[in-house]
């Protein structure tokens, strides 16, 4: 028997989106990134960003933006295993 097809993270396309700008608050930020499921949001963020922490800020600012700013209103979701 061979294993069921991961369905996770899904994909989103966005076909209309917002961007509300909120103010920058990196304590809310790093508070906030506790929560996150990574696996979701890895392809939303420059790889080795994370791990140079010349680039904490620029970093923090590029999950605010992910997290708080854009709003999406329309868009697919789909499952990578189908």
């Amino acid at each position: 028997m061979g294993e069921e097809p991961c369905g996770f993270p899904l994909h989103l396309h966005a076909t209309k989106v917002y961007i509300n700008p909120v103010e920058f608050n990196p304590n809310f930020v790093t508070h906030t990134m506790m929560k996150v499921e990574w696996a979701g949001l890895a392809n939303k963020v420059p790889k080795g960003l994370i791990h140079r922490s010349e680039y904490v800020e620029k970093f923090l600012r590029k999950i605010h933006h992910i997290l708080q700013e854009v709003d999406v209103l329309e868009g697919t979701l789909q499952c990578p295993g189908s």
